[in-house]
């Protein structure tokens, strides 16, 4: 057993040193990623579930922003303005072989991978306007090889983005207002298969796919208020989730896709809310009399992390998912934001 742990213990000082995507070692809790300015400017970090393994990932002067990892949790991508405008990065988990993907001089944004992490998608304005491309994340071989192709997937005079791959199959999701108000969208990587998925009058948006890829969750203004409403890819009527006079916003399906966590105000401040796909059952998880915002699950559906500023600061914390046992992660200077929970 010794050699193999000492063989394993090389392989991947080895993978490190070649650059090579490493998945996370020795953490079962889990990790995030977030956008903080602790260090006197946006860079992205990495914290271990509890607490611990804290670390600086990007590194550098500029605005890093918009983490998102890799299905399987050995890369991340990001955005950078390290070379005067917004390009997507990507990088390992443990911080090595970070690389320019898009190498535009027009701004790049909202990097999102494809289920197999063979695909990136993400907005740009090279074409004058918020357009969605996708592209590989195969890195090139060596500083002369040559870049994945770009695909342009809109062709739209007004704003089409952000993207989000689907967790399963191939589809894009992005919000677009090429029909007067703001809609929902899907598209296939090889831009088949575009079509409206959401219906009505009023602005939708801020999307979030359910686990098996068959539904979208979002946010509506069509009642008059913001609220949250799912749709099936397959078509059908637009079911609401909440129907509270408050607005409700940000939804993230739970991994059983059978709950969605969602921010509210209906009790005076922002809360973080769980209920049925059906709007029954709703349950306030924080109940503080601070802002509690952005709820990201844990793969296994255990623990939900969210950001709050209950004390004094917009910090990143993790809780169970009936509300229990919060713990802040980053405590000190700096706020927070954006945080990612990694798939494995």
């Amino acid at each position: 057993m010794r050699t193999v742990f000492v063989g394993a213990s090389l392989l991947l000082v080895l993978l490190t040193l070649l650059g090579q995507p490493v998945a996370p070692q020795g953490n079962t809790g889990g990790r995030l990623a977030f956008v903080t300015d602790r260090d006197g400017n946006d860079e992205v970090y990495v914290v271990n579930a509890d607490g611990s393994g804290l670390r600086n990932i990007s590194r550098h002067t500029a605005i890093d922003e918009s983490p998102a990892w890799a299905p399987d949790g050995s890369r991340m991508a990001f955005v950078s303005y390290r070379d005067g405008n917004g390009d997507v990065y990507i990088v390992n988990a443990d911080g090595t072989g970070l690389w320019n993907l898009t190498r535009s001089p027009s701004d790049e944004s909202d990097p999102s991978f494809s289920a197999d992490g063979s695909l990136m998608a993400f907005c740009s304005n090279r074409d004058g306007n918020a357009e969605v491309y996708v592209t590989g994340t195969a890195r090139p071989a060596g500083p002369t090889g040559a870049a994945p192709a770009i695909r342009r997937l809109t062709d739209y005079a007004g704003w089409d983005g952000p993207p989000i791959f689907a967790p399963v199959g191939d589809f894009i999701a992005f919000v677009s207002d090429r029909h007067g108000d703001a809609d929902v969208f899907v598209v296939r990587p090889d831009g088949t298969g575009l079509r409206m998925v959401t219906g009505g009058q009023g602005w939708d948006g801020q999307v979030a796919w359910s686990p098996d890829g068959k539904r979208l969750a979002f946010k509506s203004h069509r009642t008059g208020n913001i609220e949250l409403f799912v749709c099936n890819l397959e078509g059908g009527q637009d079911a609401c989730v909440s129907t509270h006079p408050a607005w409700e916003d940000e939804p993230a399906f739970a991994p059983d896709a059978k709950r969605i966590a969602f921010v509210t105000d209906r009790d005076g401040n922002r809360e973080i809310y769980l209920a049925l796909l059906d709007g029954s059952n709703p349950t306030n998880l924080t109940h503080n009399p601070a802002s509690d915002w952005c709820p990201t699950w844990s793969p296994d559906g255990s623990r939900i992390a969210f950001l709050s500023d209950r004390d004094g600061g917009e910090r990143l914390y993790v809780m169970n998912a009936d509300g229990t046992g919060v713990q802040c992660l980053t405590p000190g200077a700096g706020s927070v934001r954006s945080p990612r929970w990694s798939p494995r």
